[in-house]
């Protein structure tokens, strides 16, 4: 029941949080996040994500990289469909010396040619690693490195049409594919056609993009002296940034010339 913003985004313990956003928050990155070589997802619910921090009221998801150990081995996952679908996944996981140290890789790419409307091209590649080392059974170092490269091709927000009775329930019927087509090409609203429709669908915009880049490091060092007492020192490096394009081309209100908006 609370805001998007109110969940904390967690990858290894460490808060993930859009440089730009005005409550140092993750939602603008939800969709860049791809699992990658994620050992599990913990979900916290309840009074007690608070203890996270003022923007994680509402809960807390911390992605746990993939530990690593034992003989060298990974899966390789491959996959094509509609529309015009490809993802593919490597992974490698191992120990270069088995009592200390512990290594995990992963990378992925998801590439959508066209799109539910066959004009809605995207793709994202993500990288995940993760290196353990014990220096002795009471000291501990961890390293971590998470990764995200995304574009695609953005719609226009849907929007009312017609005359629509400010009571009651009103249906919600589409703008056909023809006029939605006339739409698209630049006729104005006034002079479509509704024929009983109530909304126009997302439109297509061919110079409407988003672009997107993530970048997070993090360094870990653990001690136990002894066996009632754990000191623990932490660093995370990160850098998100996010570049909106838009020019004259499309439907609707559009900017003189092109146009690009940076978030960082």
């Amino acid at each position: 029941g609370l805001r998007n913003e109110d969940t904390a985004v967690l990858i290894d313990g460490f808060r993930l949080r859009d440089a730009a956003a005005t409550q140092g928050d993750a939602s603008a990155l939800l969709g860049d996040l791809m699992v990658t070589s994620a050992d599990r997802i913990e979900v916290l619910r309840g009074a007690g994500s608070s203890i996270y921090g003022s923007n994680a009221t509402g809960g807390v998801v911390n992605v746990i990289s993939k530990q690593g150990g034992d003989r060298t081995h990974g899966p390789v996952l491959a996959e094509v469909g509609s529309p015009d679908m490809f993802r593919g996944r490597p992974q490698i996981a191992g120990a270069l010396k088995p009592d200390r140290l512990h290594y995990s890789l992963g990378a992925a790419h998801l590439n959508v040619l066209s799109g539910v409307t066959g004009d809605a091209p995207a793709r994202i590649s993500s990288l995940q690693s993760r290196l353990d080392y014990a220096f002795s059974p009471k000291a501990h170092l961890f390293g971590r490195i998470f990764a995200t490269d995304s574009f695609s091709k953005l719609m226009n927000s849907a929007q009312g049409i017609g005359v629509i009775s400010p009571t009651g329930v009103v249906e919600a019927v589409p703008l056909s594919d023809a006029e939605l087509r006339r739409y698209e090409s630049g006729t104005p609203i006034a002079e479509l056609s509704p024929a009983g429709a109530t909304f126009i669908p997302a439109a297509g915009n061919p110079d409407y993009t988003r672009a997107a880049r993530i970048f997070s490091g993090a360094l870990s060092l653990s001690l136990h002296p002894v066996e009632t007492l754990g000191i623990t020192a932490s660093y995370q490096g990160l850098k998100t940034r996010r570049r909106f394009g838009d020019g004259p081309a499309g439907s609707g209100y559009q900017p003189a010339g092109s146009t690009l908006s940076f978030y960082e």
